[in-house]
């Protein structure tokens, strides 16, 4: 079966998916597909290859000699001798090592879609973590507002001796942290989007990344595993590893039958010509004489490479779809506890009428914003392992 034809047929499967996802973060991975300076050349590189490959499975060079032979004692003429001559493999061979080069072609499909995966992937993390860069920035320019109201609100009331100046002065530390941690956020921000940049080859991008992916429902580990069985390029490529060992069994054999030698031969002296047809065989009977075990053992070696390997991937799937499960848990629980919820409002709303000193309403208001920090920081993870999971069908 032609892999490539698998590879395209298992993408094809899974574009309708594709939709769901975010239309900007979508847009941006099409952008870096398109510009990015590996998938090029590694495109420029896999072309050069398959010529090379293709090389490889020609005729030899015709050679064509002659003797002329004017010296020396004789009665005769000046005797000459022309022969042009074309060496060939036996003829089953060809086939077999096209279709051996076509294998190998096809790996290289798999290799380049492989590390556009890979590229891709990087870009979707990037951008997952961009998103929740900015919500959270977000909810921390808001609190850094609201921190500077009430520092503005505690200088007031320490002017007036209201208040002793250890509150002033936590209050202001607060104001100033809270600064802190919106620069902070703000510089992680522009390293994110000068990373999705450079992967876009240094070309201008709309990074304007706010939202998540609706899309956070998995289909069953069972069935995302048969998904990735017929679209995930590395597995593809490691099962055509055993398709390769066998045809290099074939080859092995056929390279035992003999080469064939075909050509024109002239000679003659003295208006005494002779022409004729010139053949020859080449028989291997030294050489190659391991190579058909050889192919035999590397199949076998490689059968159960194929297996381990596919074991292995297998199970690192199921480890990643366990964790986005309880993920995907935690954050659903928490986010319905803290849902309609407006404890930060209420804290300020009764710190300002003085049911709370500020020490307790600063505590308490770390507890929240803690909360909601962690709600956002579960759904971020819970898209990284996602994005790792649906690797596939980028």
């Amino acid at each position: 079966m032609h892999y490539r034809q698998i590879l395209l047929s298992g993408l094809l499967m899974f574009s309708c998916a594709c939709y769901a996802q975010n239309h900007k973060i979508e847009s941006i991975l099409q952008a870096i597909e398109t510009n990015n300076p590996d998938l090029k050349a590694k495109a420029a590189s896999s072309e050069s290859r398959r010529l090379e490959l293709k090389s490889t499975n020609t005729l030899s060079n015709p050679e064509a000699g002659m003797y002329y032979m004017p010296w020396g004692d004789h009665a005769a003429g000046d005797y000459t001798e022309y022969q042009v001559t074309q060496e060939f493999d036996f003829p089953t061979l060809y086939g077999i090592r096209g279709d051996l080069i076509k294998l190998v072609a096809d790996q290289m499909d798999f290799d380049y879609h492989a590390l556009r995966q890979d590229i891709l992937l990087q870009a979707k993390k990037a951008c997952v973590e961009l998103v929740f860069l900015n919500k959270i920035q977000s909810l921390e320019t808001v609190r850094e507002a609201e921190a500077r109201q009430v520092f503005e609100q505690m200088q007031v009331m320490y002017d007036k001796g209201q208040v002793g100046i250890l509150d002033y002065n936590k209050a202001k530390i607060a104001a100033l942290e809270q600064s802190f941690r919106v620069v902070d956020f703000q510089a992680q921000i522009k390293n994110l989007e000068s990373q999705l940049t450079t992967l876009n080859g240094g070309a201008p991008i709309e990074l304007t990344l706010t939202a998540f992916d609706n899309e956070i429902v998995l289909p069953s580990f069972d069935v995302l595993w048969e998904e990735k069985r017929h679209a995930d390029p590395w597995l593809l490529r490691l099962a055509m590893e055993e398709d390769i060992s066998q045809n290099q069994i074939r080859l092995s054999k056929s390279q035992r039958l003999p080469s064939i030698t075909a050509g024109y031969n002239q000679q003659g002296v003295a208006g005494d010509v002779y022409s004729g047809v010139y053949a020859g065989l080449s028989i291997p009977l030294w050489s190659g004489g391991k190579q058909v075990q050889l192919a035999k053992a590397n199949a076998h070696f490689q059968s159960i490479a194929v297996e381990s390997n596919l074991q292995r991937k297998r199970s690192e799937v199921e480890q990643s779809y366990n964790t986005y499960l309880f993920l995907l848990d935690q954050m659903q629980e928490l986010r319905s506890t803290l849902a309609n919820q407006q404890s930060e409002q209420l804290l300020k709303t009764a710190y300002e009428m003085g049911e709370l000193s500020y020490l307790d309403y600063y505590r308490e208001l770390q507890f929240f914003q803690s909360a909601a920090n962690r709600l956002l920081d579960l759904e971020k993870r819970l898209h990284l392992v996602k994005s790792e999971l649906l690797k596939h069908r980028l």
